[in-house]
């Protein structure tokens, strides 16, 4: 029940936040680009041994599909995914957004929220199936350097994590210390690295790296591509992700 009350909390959090946005863009005159991109590639993922239990690899299928609707004041993306790797069918969504309140012309504020939604299958009739339930706040300033184009976001975050496993519900608290870099090439270009350490007081740390870029081909498509890499307590994986993107 808490879960759910969370999922509505958070939504309705965003979607206040987008009707915020909106209407601070239409004051200004500014016009939103949004992005639809279909993705699919390979995801490799890795299971240390733990225990009686042996470390596992395999490759695997994944697809999802992306959008992202970005302002010069606000960014707002939604990521459902699914993947079958390593004997289970995974399922997810992960959705964040981001505002960057005028301030000075070379630094912004900027406040954040989203959370991620993650169903682990597990085929292996004997073991239950996963949930994970992850939202989150966070709090920075988006600095634009010297190059045109160029923007560098440091940022802090908190994390909450409930793990349910079937038969007990875990929950972890950690401090999220990342950095984005954001850098656009002539309209045509638009390239963004995303990096974040995870710091929790059990020593389960961890740190993920992200790479998104969108090449405009034409005025309404290009092609979209992502790269991530995560190395947490209980796995690690690297995936590479393409598709079309339909820009509007």
């Amino acid at each position: 029940m808490l879960k759910r009350l969370l999922i509505v909390f958070f939504a309705v959090c965003i979607l206040v936040a987008l009707a915020i946005s909106a209407h601070a863009e239409k004051s200004h005159h500014k016009k939103a680009v949004n992005v639809i991109a279909p993705v699919g590639g390979a995801i490799y993922h890795k299971l240390p041994a733990m225990g009686r239990s042996p470390g596992q690899t395999d490759w695997g299928p994944e697809a999802g599909l992306f959008y992202g609707r970005f302002t010069r004041r606000s960014h707002f993306i939604v990521f459902p995914y699914w993947a079958d790797v390593n004997g289970s069918r995974v399922w997810g969504g992960v959705s964040h957004f981001e505002y960057y309140f005028p301030f000075k012309k070379w630094v912004e504020p900027l406040l954040g929220a989203g959370f991620d939604v993650t169903r682990i299958d597990i085929k292996n009739a004997a073991a239950s199936d996963i949930q994970v339930f992850a939202p989150w706040f966070k709090m920075g300033a988006r600095f634009n350097l010297p190059v045109k184009g160029l923007w560098v976001t440091p940022y802090a975050a908190y994390l909450f994590q409930n793990v349910d496993m079937g038969r007990a519900d875990q929950a972890y608290h950690s401090a999220l210390f990342g950095i984005n870099i954001y850098y656009q090439i002539n309209r045509r270009l638009q390239a963004t690295f995303k990096y974040y350490y995870r710091y929790t007081h059990d020593g389960r740390d961890g740190h993920v790296g992200r790479v998104r870029l969108i090449a405009k081909l034409h005025r309404r498509f290009g092609i979209y591509v992502r790269s991530e890499y995560a190395k947490q307590v209980f796995d690690e994986y690297i995936n590479i992700l393409a598709g079309p993107a339909f820009i509007f």
